[in-house]
């Protein structure tokens, strides 16, 4: 489906999640988005994008969310990840809810924070150290 790309809001920008509007995503649902136009994919928290956000977005930017659009707001981060290199611009996206804890980690490892990155690699580098410890 061919969403319109914009850019997050301001407080949005290092954050781990996208706006989308999409009926079959839940708030605060793990997603995968695949760019058909680049095949790279990203994993991120997803919020559903509403009247309120509608009007953040106004009284932040100068672009207006129309309701019915396919739209998803996502920081420079994501759209580097997924190869989209501008705003306002269309691109082929599928968006899907993920439950599987591989997508949770997966969103922990593509989140913009150094500090959310490296603490889930710690974690998961103590976890294969315990079990080794326990195993002998």
């Amino acid at each position: 489906m061919p969403y319109k790309i914009y850019a997050s809001l301001k407080q949005d920008m290092n954050e781990g999640w996208v706006w989308v509007t999409n009926p079959t995503i839940n708030n605060r649902c793990i997603v995968r988005i695949s760019n058909r136009d680049t095949n790279k994919t990203v994993y991120c928290e997803a919020m559903s994008i509403d009247h309120n956000y509608r009007e953040a977005y106004k009284n932040g930017w100068t672009e207006t969310i129309n309701p019915g659009e396919s739209v998803i707001t996502m920081n420079q981060w994501y759209r580097n990840k997924l190869g989209i290199d501008s705003t306002g611009s269309y691109a082929s996206l599928m968006v899907s809810p993920e439950t599987h804890l591989l997508a949770r980690f997966r969103s922990c490892i593509d989140h913009p924070q150094v500090v959310v990155r490296l603490a889930t690699w710690l974690g998961l580098v103590s976890v294969v150290l315990g079990i080794i410890g326990v195993a002998k």
